[in-house]
């Protein structure tokens, strides 16, 4: 039929690939939120910061260690991924504990503009004496838009 069950929707959404997922959330955003663009911009800017954590997320737990070229620094982190595309090559990157800290509080603000999403989602259109105190910042409009970082660069050359 036309009308398929919330089980059969999840298990078609789960049987897409994760960049999938997000076009097809941002399509249906789009199509059940007409009316408040604001909102629709917020969700599909922290989809799109989501899409920015998943490629960090695979090329930094895709990759390996490998001792730093010479003239590396010690305190660097030096890693190698190999491409899945043919030919296969290498791509280089490195780290330091603060740019490692970076990508991770990144991913944080990515969770907590959910949170705030789904809190102004929940009292959207409440009259603000019924909100809960600590929902208040929340109800009358979504949260700003993150900044996306510049994504992750690997170099088909070792980093010294």
């Amino acid at each position: 039929s036309a009308r398929h069950s919330s089980q059969q929707i999840e298990s078609d959404y789960f049987k897409l690939s994760e960049e999938d997922r997000i076009k097809a959330a941002k399509a249906l955003v789009r199509r059940i939120d007409k009316q408040d663009r604001e909102f629709v911009k917020s969700v599909e800017n922290v989809l799109d910061f989501y899409n920015w954590c998943r490629k960090c997320r695979n090329i930094i737990l895709h990759s390996e260690r490998y001792p730093p070229a010479f003239g590396g620094k010690q305190d660097e982190l030096h890693m190698i991924k190999w491409t899945n595309s043919p030919p296969r090559k290498a791509q280089y990157m490195k780290f330091t504990v603060a740019d490692l800290r970076r990508i991770a509080d990144n991913f944080r603000s990515a969770v907590v503009q959910s949170a705030e999403i789904n809190m102004h989602l929940r009292f959207r259109g409440t009259p603000l004496e019924k909100v809960p105190d600590p929902y208040k910042p929340y109800a009358p409009k979504p949260p700003k838009p993150l900044k996306i970082p510049h994504a992750l660069k690997p170099t088909d050359r070792p980093q010294s």
